[in-house]
């Protein structure tokens, strides 16, 4: 390899079929993940033989995974650029411009979260004293 080649080969123009099928196939992924880690914290949170009431420590180490899963991606991309070419995972550059842009929807996700799960708690609270009564 010369100093002049790519690391990678530019990726040549794909029809607009297999670009159809790629973002079929992406969004199908995506909903099949998605939605079954609805069931599994469904599972996780409402089932009373697991009996684990931590919704924001589920929401927590599902989030750290994600980092770890791209951190890992990124670094094999690093080394071995071959092995996530067909993935695209692209370079992770962190930029401060980026960051500031970012860090107010972070905020509002947590928030979102964090609210979901008192309002949950709360209406099981309400519903168990008018239950009661």
């Amino acid at each position: 390899m010369t100093l002049q080649q790519p690391l990678l080969e530019p990726q040549k123009e794909k029809s607009l079929t297999a670009r159809y099928i790629e973002i079929t196939l992406v969004v199908a992924l995506y909903w099949i993940v998605s939605i079954s880690m609805v069931f599994i914290n469904k599972h996780i949170l409402s089932d009373k033989s697991v009996n684990f009431e931590a919704p924001l420590f589920i929401t927590f180490y599902q989030c750290l995974c994600t980092i770890i899963f791209c951190l890992v991606c990124n670094f094999i991309g690093q080394v071995r650029p071959s092995w996530v070419h067909w993935l695209g995972f692209p370079r992770l550059h962190l930029r401060p411009t980026i960051v500031k842009k970012v860090f107010p929807l972070s905020i509002v996700f947590v928030g979102m979260i964090t609210m979901c799960s008192c309002v949950l708690n709360l209406s099981v609270l309400l519903s168990t004293l008018l239950v009661d009564h």
